[in-house]
């Protein structure tokens, strides 16, 4: 039986009458005294008034009133048929285990073959080894999760509490079974114990940016909180440092009534590490244009120390470079790496006369007492081309973001920007290299450009033909698509391109799903009279494009002083895999 089934034992269904309206003998004692006296003036004035008739139709009409007086009684009871079925659920126990890339560091004042171990090898061979999971399904049902930067709640692995046979068995073995196969199981018996096998070093592997302990925790507990839980077990190194902090999750299980019991892991000391924590050169550079090169350095038990960064750089794989035309390798920088965890920025300046993809790589000279040499370097690729990027700026009204970008662009010299406005008056100027009369038609229009910006577009005034060309230059060509939403036409309820059934290729070029709308009264944008903070996700904080400064934490720090935006167009949710979320309005979960 598959482990995750919620019922683990019925009896047999019961079936009763009862009476919905008497729930205890006292409830009959009123009805009844009503009922005799009542049946009692019928059979006087039955007697009295029937004294011609002869005594076989006194005494049928006597007892017809009474049964209708009976009857009456049985109706006021209301009678009905009550079906019972006992069921047995069991409580659970959730066991979450920290997978993060902080499990994979190997802890140098370990003792005996543990210190030789990554940290995350150690909880599985410990849960591999030992009867931990097996007595907890004794009890309870165990749910056994993980995570990173977030929980992986399609992984999650369901063991149904162990039968009396199997919970006297021992460790879960080397195999790393939660529940061994009884000897000699065959056929069903040993499919179903199969079932509740655990491949530990399978399950548990290493991944994400960081550790997101908080959310996670708090969203595991929420998924099981429909089901009896006994408690949580916690299996991490503690290096909380994504998302929102553990108080939340300690909230919930207080509220809950639900006990955490945590199991720390590693050492408590930090082991001497210098690594690169940042590198992002441009994507894009041009010909005889200096541009910079920045990165930042992260040393854990080195505060003071002094190490040599070097950048060099070279034609990428595939690219041949004529001879005699190679680039010089910038002059080295000495770095002076700060406290444990303090990121330390250093930049280089390049330029170059040559075209085509540049491979760079950054290389830190660490000390000899560097424990993990392997995040000593980092490795880039950069595109030197000598063409302009061009840009159509596609809007229904010139919105205030329009006109900013509108500025921006036309004084930028590696941008080519024109500007098709739907409303816009024959001869009106803008600051574009050219103003369009109608959107692309043709695939050779629709081609000269690397991006479209729609700011609040009126999509249901494009033809199917103009929807199709977008349609395939996105999908198909990997054609540059950013959407911004306002109140004017994404807004517009029920009649709206949102709730358009012919925009359907339009809605499939947006990384999100939009909420269904059933009236006109409904708001398109949200928001309020105060502004809002900003949440940035994970993903929000590592994009580059959004840093006001060149440094994570300056960056953090000056998002964190601006005041904030007044509104916000709601969605139902990011699409999966094609949809990222870089922040969301306050505390808001919208997108």
């Amino acid at each position: 039986m598959n482990a995750s089934f919620l019922l683990l034992a019925a009896e047999t269904p019961t079936t009763r009458i009862e009476w919905k309206n008497v729930h205890s003998n006292a409830d009959l004692i009123l009805p009844a005294i009503v009922f005799l006296a009542v049946a009692a003036f019928v059979v006087y004035m039955y007697r009295r008034d029937s004294s011609e008739l002869n005594r076989f139709w006194a005494v049928t009409l006597t007892c017809l009133r009474v049964l209708t007086l009976l009857v009456l009684l049985l109706l006021w009871m209301y009678p009905a048929w009550r079906m019972e079925k006992h069921q047995t659920i069991n409580s659970r126990v959730l066991v979450l285990i920290d997978t993060s890339m902080s499990m994979g560091l190997v802890d140098h004042d370990s003792g005996g073959s543990a210190g030789r171990m990554m940290r995350i090898q150690q909880v599985a061979s410990a849960l591999r080894q030992s009867d931990f999971v097996q007595r907890l399904r004794k009890t309870h049902d165990v749910v056994i999760g993980h995570f990173d930067e977030q929980l992986h709640a399609d992984r999650v692995r369901t063991l149904a509490k162990a039968a009396p046979e199997d919970a006297s068995q021992g460790p879960s073995g080397a195999a790393g079974s939660a529940a061994l196969a009884n000897e000699g199981a065959t056929g069903e018996a040993a499919k179903s114990q199969a079932e509740q096998s655990v491949d530990w070093d399978r399950l548990l592997v290493l991944g994400g940016k960081g550790t997101g302990l908080g959310q996670s925790l708090r969203q595991f507990i929420s998924d099981h909180s429909d089901w009896p839980l006994a408690g949580v077990v916690l299996i991490s190194d503690g290096g909380h440092n994504m998302g929102q902090g553990p108080q939340a999750a300690l909230e919930l299980s207080r509220e809950l009534n639900v006990p955490i019991f945590t199991v720390g892991v590693g050492s408590d000391k930090l082991p001497p590490n210098v690594r690169v924590a940042d590198f992002n050169p441009p994507r894009r550079a041009f010909p005889n244009d200096p541009f910079e090169v920045k990165a930042s350095l992260q040393a854990f038990g080195m505060a003071g120390q002094t190490v040599t960064v070097r950048l060099s750089w070279r034609p990428a794989e595939g690219e041949v470079s004529a001879a005699g035309t190679a680039d010089p390798d910038p002059e080295p920088i000495e770095a002076v790496l700060g406290p444990d965890g303090q990121e330390v920025p250093v930049s280089f300046r390049l330029s170059t006369t040559s075209l085509g993809r540049r491979t760079l790589t950054l290389t830190v000279e660490a000390p000899s007492n560097d424990r993990d040499p392997r995040d000593n370097q980092a490795v880039r690729d950069i595109e030197i081309v000598d063409r302009k990027t061009r840009v159509l700026l596609f809007c229904d009204g010139p919105m205030r973001e329009y006109q900013f970008l509108r500025n921006v662009l036309y004084r930028d010299k590696s941008v080519i920007s024109d500007v098709y406005m739907q409303r816009a008056q024959t001869g009106i100027s803008q600051e574009a290299n050219e103003i369009l009369d109608d959107f692309p038609r043709t695939p050779e229009e629709m081609f000269r450009y690397d991006c479209v910006v729609a700011f609040d577009p009126d999509w249901q005034k494009l033809d199917q033909q103009q929807i199709d060309l977008l349609y395939e230059w996105v999908r198909k060509h990997s054609g540059g698509l950013i959407v911004i939403p306002g109140p004017v036409n994404a807004g517009r309820p029920i009649a709206g391109w949102t709730q358009d059934e012919a925009m359907q290729k339009i809605r499939e070029l947006y990384p999100v799903v939009f909420e269904r709308r059933f009236s006109g009264s409904e708001e398109g944008m949200r928001g309020g009279s105060e502004p809002a903070r900003i949440a940035f996700t994970p993903e929000g904080l590592e994009a580059d494009f959004l840093w006001l400064t060149d440094s994570p934490i300056s960056n953090r720090e000056a998002w964190d002083a601006f005041p904030g935006v007044y509104s916000y167009f709601p969605v139902r949710g990011a699409k999966p895999i094609v949809g990222k979320v870089l922040a969301r309005f306050g505390d808001e979960q919208s997108l």
